[in-house]
């Protein structure tokens, strides 16, 4: 991808199999599951090594390292799918752990979904919904009035191939933002009109690079693995 600010030349390539929850990965809206008004899908690669370089005014910049992707389609207005969202990307020598977490709007019951894995290279170790995003502290945005977590509790569980209950945990203060996005002032003009019309809508990206371990209880083992972490908490409406 190239423009008049920056050259992308980035690859990545798969070291743990992906995958996805339920038999298409789909969040399907509406009351006729064959015909909904609205969908949503997403597929995780979790593992992955990255290469390549993004170049600027400034000079090349190397991503060489571990990586993540996420294949998401949304076939509906954002602020008809969720009301927030919670992401992690943990990347560490042995295991990687990613988590998305949506909250649907009123309309939808304010419900709760999430898709997450525990991965290492050449397999899944966990993967499925029983996975929690929690932020146990939060202080007031004043730009905007949202809850900005400042201390948050990852969990995943699950059962592995040989049959062993599975627990992993990341937790602690996020530390200092490295940004937020203010997404209404980022999109174009045509998305800004449909978003304008949903009152009370006002998405806000809170994103974080804090340095927590990863902790996994496999069976009877117990595993700290430090690595490096990514977060995301989005607010809409």
């Amino acid at each position: 991808m190239n423009d008049e600010r920056a050259i992308v030349n980035l690859k990545l390539t798969r070291t743990s199999p992906g995958f996805q929850a339920g038999a298409t990965g789909k969040t399907l809206y509406g009351t006729d599951l064959e015909n909904p008004w609205g969908s949503m899908r997403h597929v995780f690669w979790p593992r992955c090594v990255a290469e390549g370089t993004i170049t600027t005014d400034e000079g090349p910049i190397d991503f060489k390292g571990r990586g993540f992707y996420v294949y998401a389609l949304q076939g509906m207005k954002p602020h008809h799918a969720a009301s927030r969202w919670n992401f992690v990307n943990f990347q560490g020598p042995t295991y990687s752990a990613v988590m998305m977490e949506f909250t649907s709007t009123p309309s939808y019951g304010s419900t709760l979904v999430n898709v997450g894995g525990i991965a290492k290279d050449g397999e899944i170790v966990i993967g499925g919904s029983k996975n929690t995003a929690t932020h146990t502290q939060v202080k007031n945005d004043s730009e905007n009035d949202w809850p900005e977590p400042s201390h948050a509790k990852y969990t995943w569980s699950g059962t592995d191939k040989d049959g062993k209950t599975i627990e992993v945990l990341s937790e602690g203060p996020l530390e200092e933002r490295v940004d937020r996005v203010d997404v209404m002032a980022e999109v174009p003009g045509f998305v800004k009109t449909i978003v304008a019309a949903a009152a009370g809508t006002k998405p806000y990206i809170y994103q974080y690079h804090p340095k927590l371990p990863l902790k996994l209880k496999i069976g009877d083992q117990e595993i700290v693995e430090e690595g490096t972490i990514f977060t995301e908490a989005t607010f809409i409406s």
